[in-house]
């Protein structure tokens, strides 16, 4: 992946177009969990294209190039009474150059 010059990053709101990246990025990020926990950690099962639609998901690009993805999600669990219901994830890896 090429090094994009920090003044050349955007952070903006996901589109279609992204939905096929952020969720090989997720693969790459937490793909290495699946042995360890059994199961697909909750950001491969995440449904993009609904954050997406709800405005919930972002990008970080330099317009050609994919470098991280962020996403927020409200939860009906409270953990806490001073933690807020939802969810933050950001999800930064090199990805090699291929298909979707």
């Amino acid at each position: 992946m090429p090094r994009a010059a920090v003044d050349d990053l955007v952070l903006r709101p996901a589109t279609a177009a992204d939905i096929a990246a952020v969720a090989r990025c997720s693969r790459a990020a937490y793909g290495k969990y699946l042995a360890r926990l059994g199961y697909e950690p909750k950001p491969m099962a995440a449904d993009y294209r609904a954050l997406a639609v709800d405005h919930a998901l972002w990008v970080l690009s330099d317009g050609s190039a994919f470098y991280a993805a962020l996403g927020y999600r409200e939860t009906a669990r409270r953990p806490h009474p001073r933690v807020a219901g939802s969810t933050l994830v950001f999800m930064s890896k090199a990805l090699p150059a291929g298909p979707d």
